[in-house]
């Protein structure tokens, strides 16, 4: 068990998919804190892993971020798995996913220099 400074595995992970889906939306951490009407520096927090997420709050950051929570017919219980799902977030993948977003921003005049930059 982690100590009170650490955070856990399963919260750091579900926040690094929250601040993946921040970032790829283009949202800033005070545009997610204004939203559930919290501070920007609760936000943190999630995102660290440092403080874990109640099912409610994670419900309304889900709604937020537009992300799909599936309902089982079954037993009417919302899934969270996307927060849980898909492997380690790499690091570097910020720099990564914003110089995608700047590229495909370019006009061909300013991609032709580019590629002959590249072997």
């Amino acid at each position: 068990m982690p100590s009170k400074k650490e955070a856990d595995a399963v919260d750091a992970h579900v926040g690094q998919r929250i601040r993946f889906r921040r970032i790829m939306l283009g949202h800033s951490q005070g545009d997610l804190a204004k939203a559930l009407g919290l501070t920007f520096q609760q936000v943190q927090k999630y995102e660290k892993g440092t403080n874990r997420i109640g099912a409610s709050r994670l419900f309304a950051i889900a709604s937020f971020l537009r992300i799909p929570l599936k309902k089982s017919a079954v037993n009417s219980q919302v899934g969270f798995a996307w927060f849980v799902s898909g492997g380690a977030i790499t690091p570097g993948w910020e720099q990564s996913w914003r110089a995608c977003a700047g590229f495909g921003r370019l006009r061909p005049s300013g991609i032709r220099p580019l590629l002959r930059l590249v072997p």
